[in-house]
């Protein structure tokens, strides 16, 4: 539908070779689609335990570009799929990521952003897995998954960075991504983390009754920790 359209206006491009940069990415889908072509990212990972020395960041082999419109990433991904680039063919599929243009904040408070609320995240995930998932992209301080009364974890997990940047960077590569077939939900966590969590807890029963609402044994309250 128009709706759906809107929203995929980005291809998702596997199979890159680590020599192909976000500049000649770019430069291949503009030459498909002139003046269309708004952004072109490859997520990277850091080498040598973390080390960020410049140069020595290695493509995660896949990447991203925005177009200005639904046709035009149409148009691209029907005339280069498969596309031979630097000795790879390209494998594309529409995305719904969105790159080019980062929220602007009011300078009335800009506070920089570290910490991600992920959501979705199937029970048989654990900390190392999610920490695994979102390290290439940056330095993690923490991360934590809510338990419940029987220590297993609620479904969803905190993930503090270190760098704003590394943050955002994660948060729009990660956006569509999959954990034992699972896709995950990304937020921006606020400070107020025990509020949120009662939030969540508040919304998880509400779908829950609203489900249930005509089936009053399988009805639940909200209990305190």
């Amino acid at each position: 539908d128009v709706e759906d359209e809107i929203n995929r206006c980005t291809l998702f491009v596997k199979n890159l070779s680590f020599n192909t940069d976000e500049e000649s990415l770019k430069r291949l889908f503009s030459e498909t689609c002139p003046g269309k072509v708004r952004a072109a990212i490859i997520p990277k990972k850091k080498m040598m335990d973390g080390a960020s020395v410049e140069g020595l960041n290695l493509s995660m082999g896949f990447g991203f570009v925005e177009f200005s419109d639904f046709e035009s990433a149409n148009d691209s991904l029907e005339k280069l799929q498969g596309k031979i680039l630097d000795g790879h063919a390209l494998e594309l599929k529409h995305s719904n990521k969105k790159i080019s243009a980062v929220p602007k904040h009011s300078s009335k408070k800009s506070k920089a952003k570290l910490k991600i609320l992920v959501r979705n995240v199937a029970f048989q995930a654990n900390p190392r897995e999610i920490r695994d998932l979102f390290s290439p992209f940056g330095t993690l301080k923490r991360v934590k998954m809510p338990k419940k009364f029987d220590n297993t974890h609620r479904g969803f997990a905190f993930v503090d960075f270190v760098s704003a940047k590394e943050a955002e960077n994660a948060f729009t590569m990660l956006g569509s991504t999959h954990l034992y077939g699972r896709r995950l939900v990304l937020e921006w966590a606020r400070d107020d983390e025990v509020e949120q969590l009662n939030e969540i807890r508040e919304n998880v029963v509400k779908v829950f009754n609203d489900k249930h609402e005509n089936q009053p044994t399988k009805r639940i309250k909200l209990l305190s920790n």
